[in-house]
């Protein structure tokens, strides 16, 4: 509310949406994305929303839907995506992006914690991907050693595939990325690993001759210490200045 500046402030005039997308495991990936992206098609195409700017967002699983979401609909001109906290299954190590795992630095480190708990998160990627569930094997699997043939980020860990996605539409920006990662969450390395993803995106388009005149929004990094989704209530100084910073970004495409 402190950053509305007038009771005539142009988020007045804002349309949110929330989706109510299909939930895992009765209904696997890519089920909450495909709920995603329809919701948005019928607000931009068929109720002529967007006229003062696109912005996408999501928190934890939500923010994987979000990144999956502004990859695959930047022929609508999205202004930014905000993403808090991803859950990202990583390449598996030589597995050339054919399976992918919750495993690493910060899944190792951080697996004694309950904000969220590793078992929870490896169950949940068992139910997004349809994996088999027996109580009497996965108790004895040690944490990360779960894998999947299933990509239920969409691509959006992909380069390539942003790159691709860009050339083919009609825009001459990326979204502007506001990304939130946090000290003592699992998920950590996940949301690190996209944001290399996404400035290697940003390089690249920036170094095409076409592109030259206007250079390319560069991603907004907030960092927090207090854990998955802590921050919303132990730091709040750190929360308020994500919403600023996307409100900026949200008046900036309004103007």
């Amino acid at each position: 509310d402190n950053i509305n500046e007038s009771a005539n402030s142009f988020m007045d005039d804002a349309v949110w949406a929330m989706v109510d997308y299909r939930l895992a495991p009765e209904h696997q990936y890519p089920a909450a994305t495909e709920d995603g992206l329809l919701a948005l098609n019928h607000l931009v195409n068929n109720m002529n929303l967007g006229q003062g700017g696109i912005h996408i967002g999501g928190v934890s699983a939500g923010g994987t839907i979000a990144m999956e979401i502004t990859l695959k609909s930047l022929d609508m001109n999205i202004d930014s995506f905000y993403v808090d906290e991803p859950k990202i299954p990583l390449p598996t190590k030589d597995s050339n992006q054919k399976t992918w795992s919750l495993d690493s630095d910060s899944l190792r480190r951080y697996s004694y914690t309950r904000m969220p708990p590793v078992d929870w998160l490896e169950w949940s990627l068992k139910a997004l991907t349809g994996m088999q569930t027996n109580h009497d094997v996965e108790s004895s699997i040690q944490y990360g050693m779960l894998t999947t043939d299933v990509d239920i980020t969409g691509g959006s860990i992909d380069t390539a595939k942003w790159k691709h996605s860009f050339d083919e539409s009609n825009t001459t920006l990326l979204p502007r990325l506001i990304l939130v990662t946090a000290n003592g969450d699992p998920l950590k390395s996940g949301g690190d690993y996209f944001k290399n993803i996404y400035e290697e995106v940003i390089e690249q388009v920036d170094a095409e001759p076409q592109n030259n005149t206007e250079r390319q929004p560069q991603v907004k990094y907030f960092e927090t210490s207090s854990g998955h989704t802590g921050h919303y209530i132990f730091e709040p100084s750190i929360f308020e200045d994500t919403m600023k910073e996307w409100y900026t970004e949200m008046k900036k495409a309004h103007s």
